[in-house]
């Protein structure tokens, strides 16, 4: 190898590193939003099961307007652990960056309170389904950029430098 081959090598796995370094990062900050999204997700869901509402969704927002100007501490319980959980959603959903105000304003959305107790649970299952899918895509690039530094992939290195025989 000459001096530019070894330098180009050299180069590459510190693009490989930081590159690992930064899907691991991305992963980890994944990982802490759906793990607490995990733990959330059934207070949610328990919480719901305490405050009737219609299967019709304009009653049911009618009666989440009424019960919320009677004190009703089961809605208030089902309030704050509905927006725990879509914030934690939210947080998720930006892959690990900084959640939005529309990020959590759209997680709001499909956690509506007015839903019935079936429509509510649905949504929380497709939400843990999707945190799941968001969960799995930086494991992949790293598994894939870990293939590629051991020399499994197809990069321009085709392998690893093996820096004991470079006398």
């Amino acid at each position: 190898m000459t001096g530019a081959d070894i330098a180009a090598k050299m180069a590459e796995f510190g693009g490989m590193k930081a590159g690992q370094r930064t899907a691991g990062t991305r992963s980890a900050s994944i990982e802490i939003a759906a793990n607490e999204a995990a733990q959330l997700a059934p207070l949610a869901l328990d919480a719901s099961q305490k405050v009737s509402r219609s299967g019709l969704l304009p009653f049911g927002k009618a009666q989440i307007m009424f019960d919320s100007n009677t004190n009703d501490p089961n809605l208030r319980q089902f309030a704050m652990a509905n927006n725990a959980l879509a914030n934690a959603y939210g947080q998720v959903m930006s892959r690990g960056g900084v959640a939005t105000v529309s990020d959590k304003e759209h997680a709001k959305e499909l956690l509506s309170t007015a839903f019935d107790q079936p429509s509510y649970a649905a949504a929380v299952q497709q939400l843990q389904a999707e945190i799941k899918a968001a969960q799995k895509a930086p494991q992949e690039v790293r598994k894939a950029m870990s293939k590629e530094i051991g020399g499994g992939g197809h990069g321009a290195s085709g392998g690893v430098i093996d820096f004991g025989s470079l006398k």
